[in-house]
């Protein structure tokens, strides 16, 4: 019997000659005979490695057929053993992480084929960062996450693979195991846990929460209160803070999971008033001086299939878009110009609308259908014409083309012969434009969507004098406080959630929560 050798593609699935479901199949074709024909590809075993070695063992003949050669013979053998093997999805991610050293050697054909990159041929290479493994995960039909996860989990400890792929192992288990290996031990409620406690422990128990670090020349003040901002507002003596910053529940974005939350309204108009009637109430509260800063961020209509889809999506906030899909006016797919609608309705409430910043961040969403969203808004309101701001606190670097004296470096035709070029430059640095970068959101334990740190740290500093009062009406992690309380500032803050207020509890040590 002449000996075949089999296909690169089968590889992809591991061979299991062994146990007794080979000696079942074994068994089967010597009593039987074989069923289906062994699939050959270029003299190669495409498909039926384990039916042709039950036949040599068994000395049966076996029966050959030519592979149709329709689509892609990876394709191939990755439908006929999906199909047969009823994988799981963790097995399936082993079997990409197969596949991607033949998707790598693929993209440099193409490459070499298309002289290198930047041809049009080379624009479908899958060896730039994450495009080969979410094309194997594509393939097979699992999450692009599991391979990421299977590719860490080979690299740092290669015999959980062999784990997973026979089953008796996921990959998120194996995926832990590492990270907790990584770590090392570590001590949880006053004892020292094993690195498999660690790895299986829950989420929030792993999220790092970074403390408030204090002045030593300073003693600030915190209180937090448990309770509606509305209702808890109303409490409040009228001008007694100097500023408000806060970043507001975004519209349809995030489910906090406490009844009577805000951002999941019916309609953008009920939302709007909501938010309008609580900044009503912070108008009186703050001083005639005082001003408001509002991190808030725009959604889209979508229906509650696309909500599946996404990271943080729970039933209630499926359930919340799935009203408003059936309640708005507008198509799918459109923007709800939420900020924008709030923006109108506080100047219009009697709000003085002084700025509209332009938050940058990281991508926001991977949608592909558009550009990827990668901004978020912070308004700028006041009480008067005349408040407090603190312009310098938020000057930053000239560019490098302004010398010494004060001109641009770049050659300018003058205006006039004697006209000029020459200013004072100012020893902190320029006025600061209304395109800001955000900052990092960490240390905020497992909130949603958490304030990045520096955006609280600037507005602090920029709208609140030294020793006054900062006022944040969804202070939700704490973020506000903490860049109250590291700048000097006293902070009063206001959730409906006692979690995400024992976690800025954490944060600031020291700060009562009050419950009313």
């Amino acid at each position: 019997m002449k000996k075949h050798q089999s296909h690169p593609a089968a590889n992809i699935f591991p061979l299991n000659d062994r146990g007794p479901e080979f000696q079942g199949l074994a068994e089967d074709i010597k009593r039987n005979g074989l069923r289906h024909p062994i699939v050959l590809h270029d003299g190669k075993i495409l498909d039926g490695r384990r039916r042709y070695l039950a036949c040599r063992k068994m000395g049966v003949s076996p029966k050959f057929s030519a592979w149709d050669g329709k689509g892609s013979a990876v394709d191939y053998v990755i439908s006929v053993n999906v199909h047969r093997r009823h994988l799981n999805k963790s097995q399936l991610a082993v079997a990409a992480l197969r596949l991607l050293p033949m998707l790598e050697a693929e993209a440099k054909d193409r490459q070499r084929l298309s002289n290198g990159r930047g041809k049009r041929e080379a624009k479908r290479c899958a060896t730039s960062k994450g495009k080969a493994t979410a094309q194997a995960a594509k393939r097979v039909g699992c999450s692009a996450r599991y391979v990421e996860w299977a590719k860490k989990v080979q690299s740092l400890k290669p015999n959980l693979i062999a784990q997973v792929d026979a089953g008796k192992l996921s990959i998120k288990e194996a995926h832990e195991i590492v990270l907790g290996e990584t770590a090392g031990p570590t001590r949880m409620n006053g004892r020292t846990m094993p690195v498999r406690a660690v790895a299986c422990a829950p989420r929030s128990s792993r999220r790092k929460i970074i403390p408030a670090s204090v002045p030593s020349d300073s003693d600030p003040t915190v209180e937090f209160i448990c309770g509606d901002a509305l209702i808890e507002l109303q409490k409040l003596s009228s001008k007694s803070c100097h500023s408000c910053v806060t970043s507001i529940p975004f519209f349809l974005l995030r489910d906090y999971g406490v009844k009577g939350q805000y951002g999941l309204e019916e309609t953008v108009g009920e939302w709007v008033a909501r938010h309008v009637a609580v900044f009503r109430e912070v108008r009186r509260v703050l001083r005639d001086d005082g001003t408001l800063w509002m991190n808030v961020a725009d959604s889209y209509v979508a229906n509650a299939s696309y909500s599946e889809r996404k990271r943080h999506s729970t039933s209630a906030l499926r359930r919340a878009k799935r009203r408003a899909f059936h309640t708005t006016h507008l198509q799918r797919k459109c923007l709800f110009f939420a900020p924008q609608r709030l923006a109108i309705a506080l100047a219009e409430d009697g709000w003085i609308a002084r700025a509209e910043i332009i938050l940058e961040k990281d991508n926001v969403d991977g949608c592909k259908d558009r550009p990827v969203r990668t901004h978020e808004y912070v308004y700028l309101f006041s009480k008067r014409d005349t408040y407090y701001y603190d312009a310098d606190a938020l000057r930053v670097d000239y560019s490098h083309n302004t010398s010494r004296r004060g001109y641009s470096t770049a050659p300018r035709i003058p205006k006039s012969a004697d006209y000029d070029r020459t200013y004072e430059l100012h020893p902190d640095g320029k006025l600061r434009g209304s395109i800001w970068r955000a900052g990092p959101a960490t240390g905020a334990g497992d909130h949603p969507a958490p304030m990045p740190l520096p955006l609280a740290v600037d507005c602090v500093v920029a709208g609140c004098p030294e020793g006054g009062t900062v006022l944040d009406p969804f202070v939700g992690s704490g973020t506000t406080a903490v860049a109250a309380v590291e700048n000097g500032r006293h902070c009063v803050g206001i959730d409906l959630s006692k979690n995400y207020l024992s976690v800025a509890r954490k944060r600031l040590v020291g700060a009562k929560i009050t419950t009313r």
